[in-house]
């Protein structure tokens, strides 16, 4: 079978690697396309993974992101049109959606977002199966156009896909206390407009710097170009900003404490046994609540709360971390790998 995977931010290439995997070793074609975009780049090359790259990010501008998905979906179809895959996958990518669609190719939707419903609108309604985490209702689903029988759920949340075959013993301990803070997601379609969502981490990073000074390393892991230009002025001195992807496999095996504004690379810290906050600025997300239930992450509302918060880590910390480790021990070894699940269906397709 010929299967076309869409690769479009750092978490789809470790998800899909996975996948990517285990399709190869039976014996499957996989064409592989992704976008010019920094972070996806760096780590494509970084796990030595081939993608064509075609079209860029839009940015924060709504007519740029039309603009910039329009013109790579026209540049997806010459490339896709005459490799003729048997199914395509993606995250919930729109260009690979609405191609798939138009060449009448099954497309498989993964997706555990519907809180970013501009996305979801565009490629749920057009996906033969969507694949979802079961900590998600399937009624949130129905609303964005998927039919329940078209609904897979997996009992796991996504960075699953990736840690179950980890191991996640630290072989060393830094000896000076490491937190890692990631940048909100500024230019997502859901956070348009929404002030409270800008420079939690530079409030963050700045309250910690000065509560504990020369205890702490911070370091601050920006998404886009600009924000790493702006937070390398604005944060010197007081946190290391790195200009090139780190990988967190590393990385979060020495870190103290992660304080989070995105999604994913909260959840992935958490399950890594790393005491972890979570700041995103939208509060209905389904796998941040069953994380919190979970007892997995803690939720901070502000970046008051969240310092607040992480001082009490870092003042207990061998204890939260050691209950931490247990904890993702259970959850982590208690969920199943998505991308197993996806590739069941992918061969019961062939």
């Amino acid at each position: 079978m010929r299967v076309w995977i869409d690769l479009n931010t750092p978490k789809q290439v470790r998800f899909f690697g996975r996948l990517i995997d285990i399709l190869k070793a039976k014996g499957h074609e996989v064409l592989q396309t992704s976008r010019k975009y920094r972070e996806v780049e760096q780590l494509l090359k970084a796990k030595g993974m081939d993608a064509i790259v075609v079209g860029e990010y839009g940015g924060a501008d709504l007519a740029g992101k039309l603009q910039a998905s329009l013109k790579r979906a026209l540049r997806l179809l010459k490339v896709v049109k005459d490799w003729r895959p048997d199914i395509a996958i993606s995250f919930s990518s729109p260009e690979a959606a609405r191609v798939a669609y138009g060449l009448a190719i099954p497309h498989y939707c993964v997706n555990d977002s519907p809180h970013s419903e501009a996305v979801a609108k565009l490629t749920i309604p057009l996906s033969a199966k969507l694949f979802t985490p079961k900590c998600i209702p399937i009624e949130k689903w129905s609303k964005l156009g998927a039919r329940s029988e078209d609904i897979v759920q997996y009992n796991a949340v996504d960075p699953a896909a990736w840690l179950k075959d980890q191991d996640l013993t630290p072989k060393t301990r830094r000896r000076k206390k490491l937190v890692v803070i990631r940048t909100e997601e500024i230019y997502a379609s859901y956070l348009l407009n929404k002030e409270e969502r800008r420079m939690m981490v530079e409030k963050v990073a700045r309250g910690l710097k000065e509560q504990l000074g020369e205890e702490i390393d911070i370091v601050v892991l920006a998404r886009y170009p600009e924000q790493v230009k702006e937070l390398r002025s604005k944060l010197k001195g007081v946190a290391f900003v790195p200009i090139k992807v780190i990988d967190t496999l590393k990385l979060f095996p020495q870190t103290s404490l992660f304080i989070g504004g995105g999604g994913t690379m909260t959840w992935e810290a958490a399950l890594m046994g790393v005491p972890s906050i979570s700041c995103t600025p939208v509060d209905d997300i389904d796998v941040e609540k069953y994380m919190v239930k979970l007892g997995l992450i803690r939720k901070a509302r502000s970046s008051e709360e969240a310092l607040e918060e992480g001082l009490k880590v870092l003042d207990n910390l061998r204890i939260e971390r050691k209950a931490q480790e247990k904890r993702a021990r259970k959850a982590l070894a208690s969920m199943e790998n998505p991308v197993e699940v996806i590739a069941k269906h992918i061969e019961e397709a062939s």
